[in-house]
Order: structure tokens, then sequence, then C-alpha cells
């Protein structure tokens, strides 16, 4: 899950993710995402504490299978190195 940190404090559900970023599902009509934007986040995965990371928007893409949703594939900015490990070490243990 994300954490979008913005004034409505909206949740986006994380499709995919990795040591250097991730991907989450956004609806295909009130998506206001700008490609190369900056987006605050605080990423949540089991197993690690809360990460706080500024996020940069690469690129949307339809959700296969789903036409009125997008994926918005995102880099990780300035993730400090023992968030970066923390992250690894939670990603090697899901399933």
């Amino acid at each position: 899950m994300v954490d979008m940190g913005n004034a409505r404090r909206e949740k986006a559900v994380v499709y995919d993710v990795s040591g250097a970023g991730l991907s989450f599902v956004v609806s295909s009509a009130t998506s206001t995402l700008k490609i190369g934007g900056d987006l605050p986040g605080t990423l949540t995965v089991p197993g690690c504490d809360p990460i706080a990371s500024m996020l940069e928007l690469r690129n949307l893409r339809p959700l296969p299978g789903d036409k009125n949703r997008k994926l918005a594939g995102c880099r990780f900015r300035g993730m400090s190195l023992a968030d970066q490990e923390a992250l690894a070490r939670a990603l090697s243990r899901l399933d």
C-alpha cells in the first residue's frame, strides 16, 4: 500500500514493487497524474517499517484486462541506503 501523502490522504494499491521503484493502480477517468511529476508517498510493506519516499512518475499504461484503470510506474528518488536495504529484505521475505 502507498499513502500518497496528499491532502485527501489517498491510498493506492501497489501492483508491483522492486528496489528501484513501484507501480500502483489508478482510475483512468480520475487520474490527474503527470509524467515526470513528483509524488510524496509512504510505502508500507509487510515486515518493514513504513518508508517515506519521493516517487517520480515515469509512465502511465493500461492495466491489463481493465480499460477503466491504469498502472502508474514510478521510480524512487532520494531513498536512503538504509531504507533501500530494509525494503530489499522485506521483499525477499514475501511469498
